[in-house]
């Protein structure tokens, strides 16, 4: 009878989890489990709503449990999916590869590896992991997603025209989904291919895309050759800060059209938009009735931009004069000395979500110890200020010691942020939106690139036709942010940038 009760209690939990009442799952199987210590069905339950709630600790511990009772690949991939989210990369590594152990056709087995090994710069053993997942699916649909892969390991690997060779093929087969023209729009915009580019950029927004943008469904997408003359039309800053900072420029090119220009954006940026941009109207939703709606990032797309065709490479955003010299009197020290803003790290760093360990695992190539900027830049002729929001303990610290004023610390929005970069002679900065912002400005900056950098700075250049302002400086080789810094000689003499 009692198994049969619970036979009974396994089905009602199933059926809960398809409502995705997880929590409600997870005590169902927790008592179950008692008396049910090696049955299957039970620990899946438990795995299945501990992955539901997030529930790092319980998932890998009940993982566990079932790997010892069913030598099963398919709980050992999950295992090995568990530790790659928490950036436990030498775990993950060693559970994809028992999982090929006990199938060695398990082709996501294959495919998920080759990412770890992309992680860690071996790229030969990723490619061989794909090319041989490809040759497993030879004849297959599946064989499709794997190229995808192929073609990201290359663009890692910077094969750029290699990967570009097999998007092509892809696209032209009709075999992709909106997260492999996603992926082939940053190619292109990275090899400046940017008609193609910024048309295909537009999928970010499609239905199928991972992470899908938020649109409003009742309004109308603008598209290209179509009339906007008093047409209402409501910009959607549907992206990053930096992004909305970056390609804000294109509201001057919509009002010559005689356009009605609304825009809805982030609260941070909007103060210093409202003062760059008073013609337009910003709205906190979309109930007014809009002709149509451009996502930001599609106004490039909408004109056309070509590469040698950017409109407005710096001096599009700017702060009023006297809230400027509020800001100089209040935070800067009355003296002749070069006056250099740093900022070393980005906020991101701060995650709380499930996924936080893996983001700043990824990020940590990005960042720059404070400790360099310090030792290189504080130099007799020069005043260093930090920008960096958030600051740690420790950094505050260094701070302090070396009396640099923290003046990230009172930012409140980007406004906040802009009235400081007019204030200063040269930003030097990772690639952040302040940086962009300080780029807008026409402020001289200094951008530190790791080896894979953002599409908007190419390849190779050390100047961008975005920025006129702006010295991209780049890591070669995988080297390290210290040796970066000793081997640029603009950094000799920073009293004459």
């Amino acid at each position: 009878m009692r198994q049969i009760r619970d036979i009974n209690k396994i089905n009602n939990a199933i059926k809960l989890f398809e409502q995705g009442k997880y929590k409600e799952v997870f005590e169902i199987a927790q008592k179950l489990i008692v008396s049910n210590k090696n049955n299957i069905d039970v620990l899946s339950l438990l795995i299945e709503s501990a992955r539901g709630l997030s529930d790092v600790e319980n998932e890998e511990k009940y993982l566990l449990k079932a790997i010892k009772i069913s030598d099963n690949p398919i709980l050992y991939h999950a295992l090995a999916v568990l530790y790659y989210k928490i950036a436990d990369f030498s775990n993950s590594k060693i559970y994809y590869q028992k999982a090929l152990e006990l199938d060695s056709n398990y082709i996501d087995c294959y495919l998920y590896l080759s990412l770890i090994y992309t992680m860690e710069y071996n790229f030969k053993k990723a490619e061989n992991l794909i090319l041989k997942a490809i040759q497993l699916t030879e004849n297959t649909e599946k064989v499709y997603e794997c190229y995808h892969y192929l073609a990201q390991l290359y663009v890692k690997n910077e094969q750029f025209e290699k990967a570009y060779e097999i998007y092509k093929v892809l696209v032209e087969l009709k075999r992709y989904d909106a997260n492999l023209l996603f992926n082939f729009s940053l190619l292109c915009l990275k090899l400046r291919k940017y008609l193609d580019g910024f048309n295909l950029y537009r999928t970010r927004y499609q239905k199928g895309k991972k992470d899908i943008l938020s649109l409003a469904d009742s309004i109308k997408v603008l598209d290209k050759d179509i009339d906007i003359a008093n047409k209402k039309i409501l910009l959607v800053g549907e992206q990053g800060y930096g992004d909305s900072i970056h390609f804000i420029r294109y509201v001057p090119m919509l009002l010559e059209k005689n356009a009605k220009v609304f825009a809805t954006v982030n609260n941070l940026v909007l103060e210093l938009f409202q003062k760059n941009y008073p013609e337009v109207e910003f709205v906190n939703s979309a109930i007014t009735k809009f002709d149509y709606q451009l996502p930001l990032s599609d106004a490039a797309y909408f004109f056309s931009t070509q590469y040698d065709t950017i409109p407005f490479q710096n001096n599009y955003l700017n702060v009023n004069k006297k809230d400027s010299l509020l800001i100089e009197k209040k935070d800067f020290r009355n003296s002749r000395k070069r006056r250099v803003g740093i900022i070393w790290r980005s906020n991101a760093h701060f995650s709380t979500n499930s996924d936080a360990k893996f983001k700043d695992k990824y990020r940590e190539r990005w960042n720059v110890d404070l400790k360099f900027f310090i030792k290189y830049f504080n130099q007799a002729d020069v005043e260093l200020y930090s920008l960096q929001v958030s600051v740690t303990e420790k950094e505050r610290k260094l701070l302090q010691e070396n009396n640099i004023p923290s003046l990230g610390d009172d930012f409140v929005s980007f406004y906040d942020n802009a009235l400081v970069i007019d204030n200063l002679d040269v930003l030097i900065a990772i690639n952040t939106a302040s940086a962009l912002l300080s780029g807008a400005m026409g402020k001289k900056t200094i951008i530190f690139l790791p080896d894979s950098s953002d599409w908007r700075w190419g390849i190779e250049d050390s100047t961008s036709n975005w920025y006129k302002s702006v010295t991209l400086v780049r890591q070669k080789d995988r080297e390290g942010w210290e040796s970066l810094i000793k081997r640029t000689l603009i950094f000799n003499d920073l009293t004459k940038l």
